[in-house]
């Protein structure tokens, strides 16, 4: 639980957060006191880990969303702002992995699609609406911004992975325009680039990245990174501890990119 407690109850709305690294940011912010829309597909999970965060004393939304629907930002926004009367962030957590690990000779355009429409276009429509918000509702007071999760594979390389990589690499480039388009508005926007992460998403391969990790510097600290080492990124954007900056990526991979010679 963090230290840093806010006035008054700002709102975020989190994608993705049934689970993995989008409860765990809900669960953070909800403890560093922001009132939590949850937002998922996944009906029964996301209630189920609603009702985990109201069992701990928080106020929390959970809304039933397909984001690949490029009007469903309007939906939430409007959903959490007749709960709590307000939205001050977005925490965009949502996306998919490939169906199958595969050649890049051998993606087929509904691969791709998958990936693109999911990761990358929903992205760029979810902080679409949520910067016509921003901009067109009175500043609230609170601190007011956007951090969208991508993936290290917006620049690292991953042949048998390669509809993610530019899906991923389609959500930096949006996240960058936004934030150049939002900031003098106030508005704070941020990349957030996991590396390899323990989640249910990568649990196929988990046991080999772990290996390498601890025993051939996959990564420069000897360890795997967990959801709550995200979701702490996240919490800091959220709670305005980085001024003055404007569209940072912040790497939260153990240094998986570092260059070493």
């Amino acid at each position: 639980m963090s230290e840093t407690k806010l006035a008054g109850r700002p709102c975020v709305v989190v994608t993705g957060a049934a689970r993995g690294i989008g409860f765990a940011t809900a669960k953070r912010l909800a403890s560093a006191g922001f009132s939590v829309a949850l937002v998922d597909l996944d009906a029964e999970r996301l209630e189920r880990s609603a009702a985990q965060l109201r069992g701990d004393g928080h106020d929390v939304l959970a809304i039933t969303a397909d984001i690949a629907d490029p009007a469903s930002g309007d939906r939430l926004i409007a959903s959490t702002v007749e709960r709590f009367g307000r939205v001050d962030g977005l925490a965009h957590v949502a996306g998919v992995g490939v169906r199958a690990v595969q050649d890049i000779l051998d993606v087929s355009a509904d691969d791709y699609d998958r990936c693109a429409n999911v990761n990358g276009r929903a992205a760029f429509f979810m902080m679409q609406r949520f910067a016509r918000h921003f901009i067109a509702t009175a500043d609230t007071g609170a601190h007011r911004f956007m951090a969208i999760v991508t993936s290290s594979n917006a620049s690292a390389l991953s042949i048998d992975r390669s509809e993610y990589c530019v899906s991923k690499a389609t959500a930096s480039m949006a996240t960058q325009l936004f934030a150049a388009r939002l900031a003098p508005h106030g508005v704070a926007v941020f990349e957030i680039r996991p590396g390899v992460i323990s989640t249910e998403l990568t649990a196929p391969r988990i046991e080999a990245y772990r290996r390498r990790a601890v025993n051939e510097n996959l990564t420069a600290i000897p360890r795997l990174g967990q959801v709550d080492d995200v979701a702490r990124c996240i919490e800091t954007v959220a709670l305005g501890l980085l001024p003055y900056t404007v569209g940072q990526v912040i790497n939260v991979d153990g240094g998986i990119q570092s260059r070493r010679y």
